[in-house]
């Protein structure tokens, strides 16, 4: 049986990767891993650390993007990505073009990479719980169709209140994004609209709906129809879309018709932005979309399909959780319902 680490406290990982079958030190790259059967001792190349740069340089999309996210400098993010290709002999990334393009191997170990971050963070965050009841982190995932100032001053209430040590992330996204944060462990708490598809198995407490007004600039075409808008007249015009904000899901849409030309824009600001100069129309929640018409630069457009009230709801899976996600799930409902004016919901 390993020996490793007996006469010292573990750190995080340790504990990790002990719980999980084997005993690592952490001391130095590569790894040494023993089998805690004592069938085969093989030498592991890579660290979650280097993991975790593999990751920022995906997500960032270049080596300076990635330095800036991890706090480091971009030579020391390169050394990472060149002693774990050395020492796993292969390329990670192609660079013959400008952006950092991950070979197919990378891909692959980016994917199971990912894995293990997720396992790591969660069997840590999991321990500490059991040692004190409070989260070291908490993560709210936000869509952005409902306003963020309302859970802010939530937030603030609950820093006051409580005497736990959590950060908390607010994170907003759009479509399916909060609800590929919530099933993969991104996020402990979602406030969204119902997805039924992804709904299933979850708790849920319904807090309102969120009601939608279908808009333009004052010049768009579609604001000098003497009659609402159907389909046909809708799809002539370009549709001012929000990506999705979705890691690992496929990508969702709503208010998009079909052969209709787009302009997809990453946030409501940007939207709201591209409808003002007269770019396209589409949907927006009518608290976002009122101040706007009385200002006069953009307009209601009456169609003949009227975008349905969208329920919101909190929505948490059912596992065991800390201090902090209890008094959010006890907190967080009572606080919005009594905002619904101000986040332009209805009960």
């Amino acid at each position: 049986m390993c020996q490793c680490g007996k006469n010292k406290p573990l750190s995080d990982i340790e504990y990790l990767i002990k719980a999980s079958g084997r005993c690592f030190s952490l001391d130095a790259i590569p790894v040494l891993a023993i089998d805690t059967t004592g069938i085969s001792i093989m030498s592991l190349p890579i660290s979650l650390e280097a993991l975790r740069v593999l990751d920022a340089i995906d997500r960032r999309g270049s080596f300076a993007g990635a330095a800036d996210d991890l706090n480091k400098v971009t030579s020391a993010v390169s050394y990472t990505i060149q002693k774990l290709e050395q020492d796993m002999d292969m390329l990670l990334f192609d660079r013959q073009g400008h952006k950092a393009k991950l070979t197919p191997a990378g891909q692959y170990l980016l994917e199971q990479g990912r894995q293990l971050l997720q396992t790591s963070e969660r069997i840590v965050e999991e321990a500490r719980q059991l040692a004190n009841g409070w989260e070291s982190r908490l993560t709210l995932a936000v869509d952005s169709v409902m306003p963020v100032f309302p859970i802010l001053e939530l937030v603030g209430h609950f820093y006051r209140e409580e005497q736990g040590h959590t950060d908390i992330r607010l994170q907003e996204d759009v479509l399916g994004g909060g609800w590929d944060a919530l099933l993969n462990d991104r996020a402990d708490l979602l406030v969204a609209p119902l997805h039924p598809e992804f709904a299933r198995g979850l708790h849920q407490i319904t807090l309102g709906y969120v009601n939608f007004h279908y808009v333009a600039a004052p010049d768009h075409p579609l604001t000098r129809l003497q009659r609402p808008a159907d389909d046909e007249d809708i799809r002539e015009y370009r549709a001012i879309v929000v990506a999705d904000t979705s890691r690992d899901r496929a990508p969702l849409s709503t208010g998009l018709l079909d052969r209709q030309p787009t302009l997809t824009v990453s946030s409501f600001n940007a939207k709201i932005a591209a409808l003002k100069q007269g770019m396209g129309s589409g949907f927006l929640p009518v608290k976002m979309a009122d101040p706007l018409i009385e200002e006069g630069v953009l307009v209601q457009i009456p169609v003949v399909k009227e975008r349905e009230p969208v329920p919101v709801s909190l929505y948490w899976k059912p596992k065991p959780g800390g201090k902090a996600r209890d008094w959010f799930v006890q907190n967080l409902p009572s606080h919005l319902k009594l905002q619904c004016k101000k986040v332009g919901m209805d009960l």
